[in-house]
Order: C-alpha cells, then sequence, then structure tokens
C-alpha cells in the first residue's frame, strides 16, 4: 500500500510546517549533528532525534527521500541550507505519491550529474550507466528484481576500486553502487541514498536541491 504524503491532510501539512518555521525563527536549526541540546538538522528539527524511518513517517516519503534531504541539507551552504526545510517541506502536496522520486532523483544523478565524470575510465562508464538503466525500469513501473540491483552494486564498487583511490570516474562508480544499494537494501536505504548524492558532491548540491524540489512538486495527487 502507497502512503500518501501528510496522510492527505492538509492541517497536518500545516503544522508541521508551523514547527520548522517556529524552529527556524528560534534558532534552533542548526547544521552538524540531529538533535542536541534543544537543536538539530532538518530531521532532528522534524522528529526531535536522528531516525530517518521517523521522518519518512511523519511527511508521508519513502526513507530514501529523507535520506537525500538530509544530505542536500549539510552539504549546501549555510543560508541556503537553513531555507531547505520550508522549501522541501512545501513543496510537498498533501496526498501526492512519492514513491518514484527516488528512482528519478537517482537516474538524473547518475546520468546527467554523474556520468561525465565516470566517462573518464570506460568500466566506471559502465558501471554507472548499467545503474542508471535499472533505475529507467523502475520509473517505467517495474522495479528490477533484488539480485540484478545486487549484481550492478558490485560491479560499480569493483569499478571504483580498479579506478584507484582518490580517482574521480572512480567516486562516480561508488555513487552508482551506493544508489544500487539504496534500491537493494531497504534496511539501508535512507543512508546509502545520501551517500550516493554525497559521493556526487562535486555536482552542485544546489542542483541536487533544485531537481529534488523539482520532483516533489511534479509528484501525483492520488485520489
Amino acid at each position: 500500500m502507497t502512503t500518501l504524503a501528510y496522510q492527505s491532510d492538509p492541517s497536518r501539512k500545516a503544522a508541521i510546517l508551523t514547527t520548522m518555521r517556529a524552529d527556524i525563527a528560534a534558532d534552533r536549526l542548526v547544521k552538524g549533528h540531529y538533535w542536541e541540546n534543544g537543536k538539530g538538522c532538518a530531521i532532528g528539527c522534524l522528529v526531535r532525534g536522528s531516525s530517518h524511518a521517523a521522518a519518512a513517517n511523519l511527511v508521508g516519503m519513502p526513507v530514501e527521500v529523507a535520506g537525500l534531504f538530509d544530505t542536500i541539507f549539510e552539504g549546501l551552504p549555510n543560508g541556503d541550507a537553513m531555507a531547505l526545510p520550508v522549501e522541501f517541506l512545501d513543496a510537498i502536496a498533501p496526498g501526492v505519491d512519492l514513491s518514484l522520486v527516488w528512482p528519478r532523483f537517482a537516474h538524473w544523478l547518475l546520468s546527467e550529474e554523474v556520468a561525465a565524470t565516470a566517462a573518464k575510465d570506460p568500466a566506471c562508464a559502465k558501471a554507472v550507466a548499467d545503474v542508471a538503466a535499472l533505475f529507467v525500469t523502475w520509473i517505467a513501473g517495474e522495479k528490477p528484481l533484488a539480485a540484478k540491483w545486487e549484481r550492478a552494486a558490485g560491479a560499480a564498487g569493483a569499478a571504483g576500486a580498479a579506478a584507484g583511490a582518490g580517482a574521480a570516474a572512480g567516486d562516480a562508480a561508488g555513487a552508482a553502487g551506493d544508489a544500487a544499494w539504496a534500491a537493494w537494501a531497504a534496511g539501508d536505504a535512507a543512508g546509502d541514498a545520501g551517500a550516493a548524492a554525497w559521493a556526487a558532491k562535486d555536482a552542485s548540491y544546489g542542483r541536487q536541491r533544485d531537481k529534488l524540489l523539482e520532483l516533489l512538486r511534479q509528484a501525483p495527487i492520488m485520489s
């Protein structure tokens, strides 16, 4: 059963936004830690803790999207980061289905932000393209079997290791591997989704923010 954003309740969205705006006004929103001594990051302020799963349940979003939210918040310059939580929450309409936000973001990240760097090494380029192709299949309506994600993640990891420590193409393959692991291992999904975005950090976090907000706004409302 698909979880819908804010449980299709506009008043729930309004209450969550009100709390976040109050946290920002009171200088409780900070970078660098979840929730300590009455202050915390984007996830910390949402749930007064560190659980991506709790944030996902609160908003009605996949845990991978919570991981992206966390990673992009931490990666943005401070001024942009402080604006992101309200932008993020406001971009989500009550009742939308956010289940394809992560695969669409991952495909964009790999095919448009990571592929150019991976192209410096043929094996890394193939690994990135193979993982991106699996996300295309998912977006089209059929999520590939776990074994395919596992193989793609392993191939990407091997290509990254072969490229050598510190190689940009290897980091690109690592991003593809993290994305594949996020699709394969739901228990670690938020961490691996965030790792994929982090490994692509040479691609502007500002572009990642803009793409995530765009996908949130485009999510379909379910009747």
